[in-house]
């Protein structure tokens, strides 16, 4: 497995994919581990939780985007749309999900494509929860879209949950076409 994986001193709080939601407030998570990366103006950070994942985009101190999966969102359990497109002042953002449902083998094959996809990646975090070595969670930024000068462009960035003793792979997906900023000026 990836030597990258950052192993985890405590336990996951979701077990299966039906524990998940999707929240798209502005709410900051308690964190275990965060990778900030900075794309143009903007400043992405991939934050891995203990009820999953949350990804926050900010452009000149100002939140443009949160995206948190979780279990404990807010939602209830079982709500995590396949599909979900948001419109603000600031940004598009256009989610999508699904769950794969595998057998042993085919779980851990999945997951060994998924952790070679991070292999020497600086924009993304992946970390092990205690008690089974295929419980992770990881985060990718894509490369960026963004404009040399960072006023406009896109962020595109996927995420994995994987849980072992149901056989589930959730997946999530990302795009964010960011808008000038006000009195910036567009093209």
């Amino acid at each position: 497995m990836n030597p990258d994986i950052l192993e985890l001193a405590v336990p996951y709080l979701d077990a299966r994919a039906a524990d998940l939601g999707l929240c798209l407030d502005p709410a900051s998570r308690p964190a275990l581990v965060t990778r900030r990366v900075v794309q143009g103006d903007c400043v992405v950070e991939l934050r891995i939780l203990g009820a999953s994942h949350q990804v926050v985009v900010e452009r000149a101190g100002v939140t443009v985007c949160s995206e948190t999966v979780a279990c404990h969102t807010g939602a209830p359990p079982g709500r995590l749309p396949s599909r979900r497109q948001r419109r603000s002042a600031g940004a598009e953002h256009l989610f999508r999900s699904w769950v794969e449902r595998l057998d042993p083998t085919s779980f851990r094959c999945r997951l060994d494509e998924l952790l070679d996809g991070l292999a020497g990646a600086a924009s993304a975090v992946c970390a092990r929860f205690p008690g089974d070595e295929l419980a992770t969670t990881g985060l990718r930024l894509e490369a960026g879209g963004l404009d040399g000068d960072g006023r406009q462009g896109e962020l595109s960035w996927s995420g994995w949950h994987s849980y072992p003793r149901s056989g589930e792979v959730v997946t999530t997906a990302s795009h964010l076409v960011l808008r000038p900023p006000a009195g910036g000026g567009g093209r």
